[in-house]
């Protein structure tokens, strides 16, 4: 084919080598460092920081803002390609107002979760800081704030604040805020993550968010 005139020999050679460090950043989880990811790969260290760059500028990794890490970014949860929720989409006032929570709440991450029958499905996820295993929201509850707060409102109803200190990536905490619709019905959670050695800050952040939860219940279709 006349594209692989274009492609270079040593073309697949750095295309593996990217691979393998969004692999390593996966594996390590959000906060892993460029010289972390020195030690572990048999990569130059060149190498590592220029895949890293690179990455970066293409959107498959993000830089943390409150730690000196990496994370993977939104195309990288774009091409795992997570089920979103399906009952449930935002209006143009839900956008923005979660748009100003999280300039608000940054460098932590808020997350918008939807529920269905089978558990609790991405609605959207912050751009900056995706979803570390959006897949394992459904597949395994008990290891976010949104899947506990779902389970425990199946179990007692009327579950208030949910957490999560140990959630889907190592050294990662996060707390889920329940929207709710007028018949008290659990629809979504409005869900702030971030590193878990800074709990007490997680834990002030999602109290401030309740407010704004009430509000984006109101404005979900």
């Amino acid at each position: 084919m006349d594209e692989d005139r274009d492609l270079h020999p040593k073309q697949p050679r750095a295309i593996h080598s990217a691979l393998v460090v969004l692999e390593e950043v996966a594996k390590a989880g959000p906060g892993v460092t460029v010289r972390e990811l020195v030690d572990r790969l048999a990569l130059p260290r060149a190498t590592v920081y220029r895949l890293v760059n690179l990455l970066v500028q293409e959107e498959y990794l993000v830089r943390l803002a409150d730690i000196s890490g990496l994370a993977l970014g939104r195309k990288v949860a774009e091409l795992a390609g997570p089920r979103p929720s399906a009952g449930m989409r935002l209006s143009r006032a839900a956008r923005e107002r979660l748009a100003e929570v999280r300039a608000r709440m940054s460098p932590l991450a808020v997350h918008l979760v939807a529920y269905e029958d089978d558990g609790p499905r991405p609605l959207d996820a912050d751009p900056v800081v995706p979803l570390h295993d959006a897949a394992a929201l459904a597949r395994d509850p008990q290891r976010s704030a949104a899947g506990r707060l779902w389970l425990a409102d199946r179990r007692d109803g009327g579950a208030g604040l949910a957490v999560q200190s140990d959630a889907l990536a190592a050294g990662w905490a996060c707390a889920a805020i329940p929207l709710r619709a007028e018949d008290g019905a659990l629809v979504a959670a409005l869900c702030v993550a971030g590193p878990s050695d800074r709990m007490e800050a997680l834990l002030g952040a999602a109290q401030a968010l309740r407010g704004d939860a009430e509000r984006l219940a109101a404005l979900l279709t």
